[in-house]
C-alpha cells in the first residue's frame, strides 16, 4: 500500500513540475512553450515524450520527466491490480459492498487482520482503530480529579 501511495505522490509531483515549467521557458524556447501550453494530460505527456533530447537540456528534461511519469503510472496500475487480486482472494464479498473500492477494502483488511470475526459492530471497529471514547477520563472525574 505504501508503494502505491509513494508512486501516486511522485506522479502528482512530476505532473506539477511539468505543468509549472512551461510558463518559465525563456524566449529561446517560446515556440516549444506555445506548442505545449495548450495541451493537457495525456496529450502533454505524449508531446513531451516525442521531444528530442539532442535539441537541448530543456527538451531532455521534459522528455525524462515524461518517461518518469509514464513509468510511475504503470507501477500504480500494476500495484492496484495486485491489491485488487489480493482482496478478492482474501474476501471477495468486501468489494461488492457499495462504496468500498480496492483502497478502502485493503485498509479494512489491514485493520481487521486475520481475525475479522472480532468486528461485530461499528463500535468494535472504532475500538480496533483507536477511535472509540477512552474510559480513563471518566474514572478520573469519578475520583474527583480534574484535567
Amino acid at each position: 500500500m505504501s508503494a502505491l501511495l509513494t508512486a501516486t505522490v511522485d506522479v502528482r509531483r512530476a505532473d506539477q513540475r511539468l505543468a509549472s515549467s512551461l510558463p518559465w521557458l525563456d524566449s529561446k524556447h517560446s515556440q516549444l512553450r506555445e506548442q505545449l501550453e495548450p495541451l493537457r494530460n495525456p496529450a502533454l505527456f505524449a508531446a513531451c515524450a516525442e521531444l528530442n533530447p539532442e535539441h537541448g537540456v530543456v527538451h531532455q528534461a521534459l522528455q525524462l520527466l515524461t518517461v518518469r511519469i509514464r513509468h510511475l503510472s504503470e507501477q500504480i496500475t500494476a500495484l492496484k491490480k495486485q491489491i485488487t487480486l489480493t482482496i478478492r482472494a482474501l474476501n471477495s464479498d468486501l468489494l461488492k459492498v457499495f462504496g468500498v473500492g480496492p483502497d478502502s477494502a485493503a485498509a479494512l483488511l489491514i485493520a481487521a487482520g486475520e481475525n475479522h470475526n472480532r468486528l461485530t459492530s461499528e463500535a468494535s471497529f472504532a475500538a480496533l482503530c483507536g477511535a472509540s471514547p477512552v474510559a480513563e477520563p471518566v474514572k478520573a472525574i469519578k475520583a474527583g480529579r480534574s484535567f
